[in-house]
């Protein structure tokens, strides 16, 4: 399999009238997926060179869909932008990109060209892209000249950069192609399966959604994003579409445990919940398991660099441990713990850095090779193969199950002692009365600063960490929040946590 539109013809053929994708207002078969894709790309071939990047700002849509898989049916690669960013950020992720033009919809398109106004960058409308393409012979003896292959640029999708830039990492078709067939063997997703999608498209979150659902015939079902603020909204979606797999971020789980979701509405047809992005509170996992007694639970871990997930575990019935493991590899990742000396990691409680091989290793970074070359690099244990750094500090457990420890640049050295982070905010939400907790250290003033919602007096947390940790880890400053700020992504903002006072 060369690339990820075989799927798209395979389930046409198939399945033609079968639900491919719902949003709020609209739906599409995969027919008609099929065919609004190969009308757009036929515009986007005769205007733009095969290896181009198509942006796309606009919130996700059947249409927005279609316009991606457009573009990457006519040999460019796409890249959606998220149309809540400012301006400022906005353009300096195209100049990382430096896209052939940037296509919104009827709803974003005039604010797009506002913005947008004096660039080098032209504005493009989806539903002119899908007219203009419509009934073109000679376009389509173009797409057949333009056919992607595995090696090529699928998406980018942006992640924060430690100097400012974002980074843009493009992963290939070969990549999702390899990641997706394992996934939806080891969670046994069909096409009876109808997947709610919770995450934005820039997110690569829902890379599971969107090829999880071309490769089985299953539908996805586009979550409206306002709907995790409405949790009546986000229920009677859930129960109306009747859908079967949620591959979520944790915050979002968490949300409807903090708000009360469950105590108003129960999605019993759910039958598998995939999560990822954070580390899973358990307080909140057994409410999902109470409400969901019957549906499997699994834990997946893995960065954007390494195409969705390299690990998953699944939760055992009954589960009522403290610490979720993150499992054992995917079939086409090789995972693996290196020293600081780049020695592995094998024995168990040693700590190490998680770093990735294989076929699920992206690209690198878009129009960046400097930092591609310190992130991605050849593997130093048999000198051969392409590994991604990821960062994250791990030990494998006596199970020979990878447990995730935190970030190596929230462990800190504070009054002398190596700390973790994510040790704090583990104590602290063992507490009854704390929903979430986390920690930031201050590191112009030597302070840590732990910041929590949930009922609990600020002072009983206090008293309750002092008599759980040593006194060089217990927070020098304790905030109680209404909610924690989130990112684009749905994860906690931790940038937004710091300039807090």
């Amino acid at each position: 399999m060369e690339n990820v539109l075989e799927w798209l013809d395979e389930r046409a053929q198939r399945t033609p009238d079968a639900v491919a994708c719902a949003d709020a207002t609209n739906r599409c078969t995969f027919a008609e997926l099929h065919g609004a894709v190969r009308s757009i790309a036929r515009s986007v071939a005769r205007q733009w060179a095969p290896g181009s990047i198509v942006a796309f700002y606009a919130e996700k849509s059947v249409d927005v869909l279609a316009g991606m898989l457009g573009a990457a049916r006519a040999g460019c690669c796409y890249s959606v932008l998220d149309v809540r960013q400012p301006a400022a950020r906005l353009h300096a992720m195209l100049d990382v990109l430096q896209p052939c033009a940037v296509v919104s919809d009827a709803a974003f398109y005039d604010h797009a060209a506002q913005m947008l106004d004096g660039t080098p960058y032209e504005v493009c409308d989806i539903a002119s892209l899908r007219a203009g393409g419509q009934g073109d012979a000679n376009a389509d003896e173009l797409l057949e000249q333009v056919q992607p292959g595995r090696g090529d640029a699928l998406y980018v999708n942006f992640t924060s950069g430690s100097t400012g830039v974002p980074k843009g990492v493009a992963v290939s078709h070969g990549s999702v192609i390899d990641f997706i067939s394992y996934f939806v063997d080891v969670f046994g997703i069909t096409a009876r399966d109808r997947i709610a999608n919770q995450a934005p498209f820039d997110f690569d979150v829902s890379v599971k959604d969107i090829y999880g659902g071309l490769a089985t015939g299953a539908s996805v079902h586009l979550i409206p994003r306002e709907y995790f603020s409405v949790p009546v909204q986000l229920m009677d979606y859930l129960c109306e579409r009747q859908v079967t797999v949620c591959t979520w971020a944790v915050s979002a789980m968490c949300f409807v445990t903090t708000l009360g979701g469950f105590e108003y509405r129960t999605p019993d047809t759910v039958r598998l919940v995939v999560f990822s992005g954070e580390v899973m509170p358990p307080k909140h996992l057994r409410k999902w398991q109470a409400a969901l007694p019957d549906a499997t639970f699994a834990n997946v871990y893995g960065p954007t660099e390494v195409t969705c997930n390299c690990t998953y575990w699944i939760v055992p019935a009954g589960f009522d441990g403290d610490v979720l493991p993150v499992g054992r590899p995917f079939a086409h990742a090789q995972v693996m713990l290196l020293d600081e000396q780049d020695a592995l990691v094998t024995e168990p409680g040693e700590q190490g850095q998680i770093c990735v091989g294989g076929s699920g290793v992206a690209l690198g970074y878009v129009h960046d090779p400097v930092r591609t070359s310190e992130s991605f690099t050849v593997n130093p244990v048999d000198g051969t193969g392409r590994i991604y750094r990821t960062g994250d500090l791990g030990f494998w457990n006596e199970a020979g199950e990878l447990m995730f420890l935190g970030r190596a640049d929230h462990q800190i050295k504070h009054m002398g002692q190596r700390i973790e982070l994510g040790e704090i905010e583990h104590v602290a939400q063992e507490l009854a009365g704390v929903s979430r907790a986390i920690c930031l250290y201050d590191d112009a003033r030597k302070r840590i600063r732990l910041f929590y919602t949930g009922e609990v007096a600020k002072d009983d947390l206090v008293a309750f960490l002092k008599d759980k940790l040593p006194s060089y880890m217990v927070p020098n400053k304790t905030v109680q929040l209404d909610q924690m700020p989130l990112n684009k992504n749905g994860k906690v903002d931790r940038s937004a946590l710091a300039q807090l006072r």
